[in-house]
Parts: C-alpha cells; structure tokens; sequence
C-alpha cells in the first residue's frame, strides 16, 4: 500500500470519497488513545477518557482515525506539561459527537477563524519549538465534511481549546437530498 503524506491527502481527498459503514466511534476513540498514551505520559499529561460511550457513526473508519489521531495529538502538543486532554464520544440517536477538549496554550478569538485554513498556525505557536504543517484540522475538518457532518472549534487563550466533530449515526437516504 502506498503511503501519502499530509499534502499528498489534502490535494487527493476531495476525488477520494469515503467508504463509510456502520462503525463504533468509541473503538476508533480507545485506539488512538492507546496509541498516544506514551506521548501524552512523556509530558505528565492525562488523558481523561471517562465520555467514551458506545456511538455508533455511519463512516470510513480509517479516515476517522485520521481525525482522532490529529485531535488527540495536536491536544497534546498544544498543551502545558502536566496538563489534562478530556475526550469523550457518544450518540444522540441521529449523530455521532466526538469531543477533545485540552487544557493547553489556546487559540485567540481573532484567531480562531481562521484555525480551519490550511497552513495557518497561530500566533501563540508561530516561534515555539512546537512543529506542524499547519493541515491537520483542514484536512480533519475537511473528512467530517466529507462524511456530512462538521468539525467545530471553541478556545480561550491560556485555558484550553475543545473541538467537537458531529458525524451521522445513519447513511443519506435516496429519497432524501
């Protein structure tokens, strides 16, 4: 299989839809909590996993991860030693949520409309020794869109950011646009 990289996705998505099925979001979730777990102990910072409920989300369950992984991951790199990454799924019977909430260095208001961009880093991170692309949440919020539902963001700087990704519990009907 051949493996892409981050641009390599962003450029290719759009002509690569999802094949979604029926998928537990919370095995998705545990997965990539697993797989973080050492990166997240590096750093003293925990990982509160008590919201992860059974959810059931119509999705590609690969594409998913991608989205968990850069959630969990940027909550945290973006985060303060010691800090705490609070993630949590569960369904209201017509969608899926998936919330990552951290308590790290935060996004601006002024700032925050521009998270979604790619390539768009901010301020609080530009002249750090914290690396990235500035593609994850594009190419994130671009997979939930993908699968119909939406990728939204609150900050505040200096207290933390949560993201929150609806996702549909059921396949479009054809008799429905």
């Amino acid at each position: 299989r051949k493996r892409h990289n981050r641009t390599d996705t962003v450029s290719t998505i759009e002509g690569q839809g999802p094949e979604p099925d029926d998928t537990d979001l919370a095995a998705i979730v545990w997965a990539s909590v697993e797989a973080f777990a050492p990166r997240a102990a590096e750093r003293q910072i925990t990982i509160d996993t008590v919201g992860i409920e059974s959810a059931t989300a119509y999705v590609d369950a690969a594409r998913l991860r991608q989205v968990v992984d850069n959630l969990v991951s940027n909550a945290i790199k973006y985060n303060r030693d010691g800090g705490t990454i609070e993630i949590g799924c569960t369904s209201d019977g017509r969608n899926a949520w998936l919330i990552v909430r951290d308590t790290g260095v935060g996004i601006s208001e002024e700032e925050l409309p521009r998270l979604f961009e790619r390539f768009f880093r901010a301020e609080s991170v530009r002249n750090t020794s914290t690396h990235g692309s500035g593609l994850g949440l594009s190419i994130s919020r671009e997979i939930v869109r993908l699968h119909r539902g939406d990728l939204t963001v609150t900050s505040a700087v200096g207290e933390g950011t949560t993201l929150v990704a609806r996702l549909p519990v059921h396949p479009r009907r054809k008799d429905t646009k």
